[in-house]
């Protein structure tokens, strides 16, 4: 629509340029076409209508119109001077029409190369189908397509790393789109991890070193489609041969005086292995998990060749154990002056503690900083967090009195009969007895009969719904059937882990001041009953659903950092002896970090007795 201007006056061009006649490109032909506007004028007053305006036509537009074949009434246009002004009493913009596509001469881009068609006997068959439908990249193809992004993002990809696919896909002579370049580096840039990054930093120094040398000639960033995209990507293949990860890891040196100057050499405490958390994420893709599986190291080493990382600092573990207990000590229990005896003996390691601590998120400051009467420091919460599991302490109390219920049935009965309604914890209960072959499930099948139109429940050869197949309007209490639990010969009555031990509540190590307080322990040494449930549970659900775990996986990984080895052995200790957990021993190794550790067969009766 055209809009009036300050001056009062309208202009054509400004028309065609508020129109913004649009250029297409034509595959077929290769050609680029533009639609030019036509403006239509009446006499008749619209609603668009302007009065008394005045309007100026160049004489380019009258041959525009000659040339396309079209009638406009343009109330006798003079075109002997370029630009006529011509006063329109009454003039009103009827319409916009668009005029057959005048086809220009730019030039014609390089036709997509043809298939070559391989016969066999009568009939032609294309190569193997991709995304282009004509051609499939090779692994040699894959290779470059790599050095072929890694160049042309490193050359014009900009702060923001932008990849222009155009360029890409001349490197290979256009046999494969940019869509489907894209597409293909979608799917290969997971597997490579960072080798597409270290490619890139080598790539970097090389260029510039050669660029500055005049070996390599200057990209017109103006057009840089005319660059010689493809001897550059040969280039750089030639030049990364040696130092390239896509071939594998570098070759040793020649001496061992070489080795020590050009590397750090290390001797490791235990074999390399990823976390085992990782394991364990609920949303990893499938190629993700393969990438996990490939990169465990499927071996240990030699017994007795590896010696325990010794703790450096063990005054500041002891800080550490005593500062946080002083912090989760209840208050109904909490003597200070009982605590400040204690905490006088580490008075110079207090500050380093607290700073620990802090850094950490095992404890945090009340009061934003405001110091008051009494303790300043409370428990983080990130720290029960990671004590959270699908489980809580009233699930396995739930299962270990479930056990009586069995024990009564089975002494009543001989059977307990297994309801639809079962609890999670009374599953547990069950699966755990059939997985050990103290019990056994028997179903209580209904009759066989084939006879047709008997009653139901039976078992027939014609199915369910009588030689149809209508199971939307079955009446589905036909599936039903009853469950029923029985005992085996090797079933066991009671607890049979009864009595557990009471828990550990401290540990002396050699020459420290005074013994070390897990995070069950309060600063008066006595036992928190929450925390250790807390611990109890969340502890041996890792165990029965991560087995093999080791003490440092289940601190590092499964807790954050947030319970420390020591401890973590101390509960294992405990665990072990009383029949709930148990440690893997292969390969003759006894060290603590040998093997992971599992349950036992009686692990979900932990809260029998309590």
């Amino acid at each position: 629509m055209l809009q009036q201007k300050q001056a009062g006056t309208f202009s054509v061009i400004d028309a065609l340029s508020m129109t913004a006649p649009y250029q297409r490109f034509h595959r077929q032909s290769g050609t680029f076409s533009t639609d030019p506007v036509v403006i239509t004028t009446s006499s008749q007053h619209s609603q668009y209508g302007f009065v008394g305006q005045q309007m100026q036509i160049p004489k380019s537009l009258a041959d525009i119109f000659k040339q396309a074949g079209e009638e406009a009434s343009l109330l006798g246009l003079p075109t002997e001077s370029p630009h006529v002004g011509y006063e329109i009493p009454r003039f009103a913009a009827v319409g916009v029409t668009r005029l057959p596509r005048l086809h220009s001469a730019r030039p014609r881009p390089a036709p997509r190369p043809q298939p070559e068609y391989r016969s066999y006997g009568a009939k032609a068959i294309l190569p193997r189908s991709s995304r282009t439908g004509i051609f499939s990249m090779s692994e040699k193809e894959e290779q470059r397509l790599i050095y072929a992004v890694v160049v042309v993002k490193t050359l014009t990809g900009g702060l923001e790393q932008i990849v222009n696919w155009g360029l890409v896909h001349q490197v290979f002579h256009y046999k494969f789109d940019p869509n489907y370049c894209r597409h293909r580096w979608v799917f290969l840039r997971p597997k490579l991890g960072g080798t597409a990054d270290k490619l890139q930093v080598e790539f970097q120094k090389l260029f510039l070193e050669a660029y500055e040398s005049g070996e390599i000639p200057g990209i017109d960033f103006v057009e840089p489609e005319k660059y010689d995209w493809l001897g550059i990507v040969e280039w750089a293949e030639r030049r990364l041969s040696q130092t390239n990860p896509l071939n594998g890891l570098p070759e040793l040196p020649k001496s061992r005086q070489t080795l020590d100057k050009r590397f750090d050499v290390r001797h490791a405490t235990e074999v390399y292995n990823i976390p085992r958390e990782d394991f364990w994420v609920a949303n990893v893709t499938h190629l993700r998990r393969e990438e996990l599986a490939n990169s465990w190291t499927f071996a240990r080493p030699l017994a007795g060749t590896t010696e325990p990382v010794q703790d450096d600092d063990d005054d500041l573990m002891l800080a550490l154990s005593w500062v946080r207990a002083n912090v989760i000590t209840p208050d109904p229990v909490y003597d200070s002056n009982k605590a400040h005896e204690k905490l006088i003996k580490i008075e110079q390691l207090l500050p380093q503690a607290l700073d620990h601590l802090l850094g950490a998120k095992i404890i945090r400051m009340e009061n934003k900083g405001r110091q008051i009467p009494g303790r300043n420091y409370d428990i983080s919460d990130s720290v029960l967090t990671m004590f959270k599991r699908q489980w809580d302490v009233r699930y396995l109390k739930k299962t270990a009195a479930f056990k009586k219920t069995i024990d009564e049935a089975f002494a009543n009965d001989g059977k307990l009969t297994i309801s639809y309604q079962a609890t999670d914890a009374e599953m547990t209960a069950m699966t755990n007895l059939v997985a050990a072959g103290r019990a056994k499930v028997v179903p209580l099948l209904p009759e066989v009969n084939h006879t047709m139109g008997a009653p139901y429940p039976r078992l027939t050869k014609w199915g369910f719904t009588e030689g149809n197949y209508k199971t939307v309007h079955m009446d589905k209490s036909r599936l039903h059937f009853l469950l029923e639990l029985h005992p085996t010969s090797t079933y066991i009555q009671g607890i049979p882990i009864a009595p557990i031990p009471s828990p550990p509540l401290s540990k002396q190590f050699p020459g420290e001041l005074g013994p070390r307080l897990p995070l069950w322990t309060d600063i008066h040494g006595d036992l928190i009953k929450d925390y250790w449930q807390m611990t109890v549970m969340a502890t041996l659900w890792l165990l029965a659903f991560r087995p093999g775990l080791k003490i440092q996986e289940i601190c590092k990984s499964a807790y954050k950092g947030k319970l420390w080895d020591w401890e973590m052995e101390m509960f294992l200790a405990w665990a072990e002896s009383a029949g709930l957990a148990k440690r893997l021993k292969y390969g003759g190794d006894d060290g603590p970090e040998a093997d992971g550790w599992v349950v036992q067969e009686w692990w979900w009766l932990a809260f029998a007795t309590e």
